[in-house]
């Protein structure tokens, strides 16, 4: 809210007018100071879309709110539309007449209490069509008045008749013409203020989708293309703005929305990468000595680099406020993302934030034998001390820093809490964690002990610990709050299969299983960070995705020394790839095909289609999602033949410029029709087809036999643009470089 751009378009919609709907994604501590938020912001109701509301709630009274009182918002956007278009060049031909300034009259009167308010503009157009509307029923009333004074003096004899039905005529003829001319302004206007709605709602879509607004880029789209349908069947296909052109828009966001982003920036290897807490940021860090804050479409929005002086000791908080970065002579760097100094802390060999982010978990030079928990400030919060016998290697805090669990050299693993009393200790333990709530500790136990097993201990209670033999479960994993254990079974020895258990889990026991499902060659398994997804390894560099319900949501490839970072639901994911990282979406479908020197030439409207040609084989070949060929490969019969589906009818049309012709398939390979020309188009039900041949254009049927006699449009080369069929499908529209031709197809 206290950026610049987001400042400028609230100022953009209060000055226009516009409803603003505010909603809350997290709570902002120093939302009312100063000028941090419009005033205008400030005077609604909020719609708390934070973590702890309920959705489901919070989006049913969005789109009501959004819906409500639609006829007065349509009427506000109408007019403002041809209120800004008058106001460029202020014609009197653009202002409103009839029952359309009577209908705004009324609006605007009828709007003291509504939102949004009418704009000066809007009432400045009103009152200036209002103005001429009078001054011309004046010019009327001048003229009828002037013809009854003419009547009652008729009888002064025939040539003063005469005069006036001869001024009567002229008058009539005066009044005809106008009245044509009116009609045809309006006529031009209503075209042009239809075509100004839907282009401006097209080109918000455009604007939206470039910036990253993908919901609000759909809805100005769907608006478009409703508008487009509706101002066709009021005034025939004229307006020259296609629906392919606003269909491209809908097609981007749905199937072109990145499935991956290449985001480059860094002029040497990548350290690391991390999603943000809300999985809307990327932060890197680079051995070019720079950290860099990137949103999802990879434009980069911050660059840390005054002290980033050892990468490989830099670390980003989840929230991207805060960067830690310890340098090479020990120095403690706390940043801030404006490349400040907060606190710098001397004799720290490592550093890093705790689970919770709160903290930093600070490891001084060894020879000090302590771990110190600091605040973001720098300030120290308390010091864990270390025995002599501590193994330097391993040290992990609990979530929010008031416990430390290390290992000592002889395989033990003790739990200190902040007043440095040893909670637990237990032996034979080559490496431990807690989980999420700090309520219990998970220990791992090496084969070189003799006693191969999994313990869980409950922290919060003196209860036996779980044991759990690790030749029976090879891995397990606990939830937040520890109420829930995921395990893998070792492969069966009958037929290699693993088995995942989902289970509740209750005073420090396994209960009653609520999942469970087999697997293969699986090596570990864990809970997604927002715990909704099971997370599967394999031992062949595949992470697999599986749902709460134990169906399988999709498997990602990775390199060995490349592991992918996963944001909170693993949606997406990134790689680093030298300088540069990608981001990447899990659900988006990897398709194989096999063969060489495929070119993709398009996509089915419903995406489940992939349309291919074969150059070195000179095919063209339809295949399904799964890389699954359809049908037959239909073969080409030129090196210069082209492909495309034509989504309306679901046909493939070969195109062969050279030889002007056309071949047009169903999906399943049957030839349905061999014609000639070049700029194809299909009417409404797809029964007609046109094509263009030089300056004339062929009609024919759907199987290629054709019909009626040819049109010639008297157009060169240079001068052709597009054609189209009427929405009923009786005319051809022809749109040229500065003309327009209308062609009867009935009398054909």
């Amino acid at each position: 809210i206290a950026s610049k751009v987001c400042a400028d378009e609230i100022l953009h919609a209060v000055r226009n007018n516009k409803r603003l709907f505010p909603i809350v994604r997290r709570d902002a501590t120093n939302f009312e100071e100063g000028s941090v938020a419009h005033e205008k912001i400030k005077q609604h109701n909020w719609l708390m879309f934070r973590e702890q509301d309920d959705f489901e709630t919070a989006f049913k009274t969005l789109i009501e709110t959004i819906s409500l009182d639609l006829e007065h918002l349509h009427s506000h956007t109408r007019l403002l539309v041809r209120a800004i278009e008058w106001g460029k060049g202020r014609s009197d031909s653009l202002l409103l007449r009839g029952d359309d300034l009577a209908n705004a009259e009324r609006w605007l009167a009828q709007s003291v209490a509504k939102e949004p308010q009418p704009t000066e503009l809007q009432e400045t157009y009103i009152k200036n069509s209002r103005d001429v509307e009078d001054a011309s029923n004046r010019a009327i009333s001048i003229l009828k008045d002037a013809e009854r004074k003419a009547q009652s003096r008729i009888k002064t004899g025939a040539i003063i008749l005469a005069g006036a039905l001869i001024l009567a005529l002229a008058v009539s003829l005066w009044a005809k013409s106008s009245i044509d001319e009116a009609d045809k302004k309006t006529k031009d206007a209503n075209k042009a203020v239809a075509k100004a709605d839907i282009t401006l709602d097209k080109t918000n879509a455009e604007i939206d989708f470039l910036r990253g607004r993908d919901f609000e880029a759909l809805l100005n789209a769907m608006r478009a293309y409703y508008k487009l349908r509706k101002a066709e069947t009021a005034l025939g296909n004229l307006l020259d703005v296609k629906r392919s052109d606003i269909l491209l828009i809908l097609l981007k966001m749905i199937y072109e929305n990145p499935a991956i982003n290449i985001l480059e920036g860094h002029s040497d290897t990548l350290v690391s990468a991390q999603f943000s807490e809300d999985g809307s940021k990327i932060f890197t860090i680079s051995k070019d000595n720079t950290a860099k804050i990137w949103n999802l479409k990879g434009q980069v929005l911050k660059i840390i680099n005054k002290h980033v002086d050892s990468p490989s000791q830099t670390q980003f908080n989840k929230q991207g406020d805060r960067l830690i970065t310890t340098s090479k002579n020990k120095v403690l760097k706390i940043l801030d993302i404006e490349d400040n100094i907060i606190k710098e802390v001397k004799d720290i060999e490592h550093a890093q934030f705790s689970d919770d982010y709160s903290n930093i978990i600070a490891y001084p030079n060894s020879n000090k034998q302590s771990v110190l928990a600091l605040d973001l400030q720098g300030n120290l919060i308390h010091e864990f001390k270390l025995p002599e016998d501590f193994d330097n290697r391993y040290f992990k805090a609990n979530f929010d820093a008031t416990k430390l669990i290390y290992s000592t050299k002889n395989s033990t693993v003790q739990i200190l809490d902040y007043q440095n009393n040893v909670v637990l200790e237990i032996p034979d333990a080559s490496y431990a964690y807690f989980n999420e709530d700090s309520s219990k500790v998970i220990v791992y136990s090496s084969a070189s002990y003799n006693k191969e097993k999994h313990r869980i201990f409950d922290l919060q209670s003196d209860r036996q610990p779980l044991e759990l033999k690790s030749e029976e479960i090879r891995d397990l994993a606990l939830n937040r709050d520890g109420s829930k254990i995921l395990t893998l079974t070792t492969a069966s020895q009958k037929d290699d299969t693993q088995k995942v258990k989902l289970s509740n889990f209750k005073d420090n026991q396994i209960n009653e299983t609520l999942l469970e499902f087999r697997v293969e060659n699986i090596i570990g398994n864990d809970f997604s960070e927002d715990y909704t997804k099971i997370i599967l390894r394999s031992n062949d560099n595949k992470i697999q995705i599986w749902d709460l319900k134990g169906d399988y949501i999709e498997g990602v490839k990775y390199e060995l020394d490349k592991y992918p970072v996963f944001n909170r639901d693993h949606s997406k994911f990134i790689n680093r790839d030298g300088n540069n990282v990608r981001l990447l979406d899990t659900s988006s479908k990897s398709v194989t095909i096999q063969g060489n020197n495929f070119d993709i030439r398009n996509f089915s409207r419903d995406g489940n289609r992939i349309l291919t040609s074969n150059k070195d084989q000179q095919t063209v070949q339809l295949f399904d999602l799964q890389g699954n060929p359809i049908g037959e490969p239909l073969k080409a019969k030129s090196d210069d033949e082209n492909a495309y589906i034509n989504n309306d009818f679901k046909k493939i049309v070969i195109v062969d410029d050279k030889a002007k012709r056309r071949r047009i398939f169903d999906f399943s390979g049957k030839l349905n029709a061999d014609i000639e020309g070049i700029a194809t188009t299909f009417n409404k039900d797809g029964s007609r087809i046109a094509t263009r041949l030089a300056n004339k254009i062929l009609l024919w049927d759907a199987q290629g036999n054709r019909m009626g006699t040819e049109i010639d449009t008297g157009l060169n080369e240079s001068e052709w643009k597009s054609m189209n069929f009427s929405s009923d499908g009786t005319k051809l529209i022809v749109i040229a470089e500065k003309k327009l031709q209308i062609w009867d197809l009935e009398s054909r």
